[in-house]
């Protein structure tokens, strides 16, 4: 398939997607942002889809490995080394993914699901807070 030239917006189907991918993989995230609002009954329009990820390499493998299952396969081009240098990464794929390592004001962040604020159930899946 070629690739687009643009990303389209994201929509429910996508985060869907991304996070079934992210649990089947037990990958480490927190789903931030404007569709961490949006399972929480808060709508605001969002083009894209954050997630809070640990800033470590060895945390990497399946965080790329999950969003695969996007169309373009772009996340096949990140590097483990990126993870632990902590710069957050945009992701433009079919749809742009943040993969967010820092929060400002609050420095590095690893998230773990015991050090999340729990699970929602987004669109059938749970999907870490």
């Amino acid at each position: 398939m070629p690739k687009n030239e643009y990303s389209r917006p994201a929509n429910l189907d996508d985060l869907r997607k991304i996070i079934q991918s992210l649990n089947e993989k037990n990958a480490e995230y927190i789903l931030i942002g404007g569709y961490a609002l949006f399972s929480h009954g808060y709508h605001r329009a969002t083009e894209d889809i954050d997630l809070l990820v640990p800033n470590r390499a060895a945390s990497s493998k399946a965080i790329i490995d999950s969003l695969l299952v996007l169309a373009d396969k772009e996340s096949a081009n990140l590097e483990a080394a990126w993870f632990d240098e902590g710069e957050n990464i945009r992701l433009a794929d079919e749809v742009v993914v943040d993969l967010i390592f820092k929060v400002p004001d609050r420095g590095s962040v690893n998230p773990t699901p015991s050090g999340g604020q729990g699970q929602v159930v987004c669109l059938g899946y749970a999907a870490e807070l």
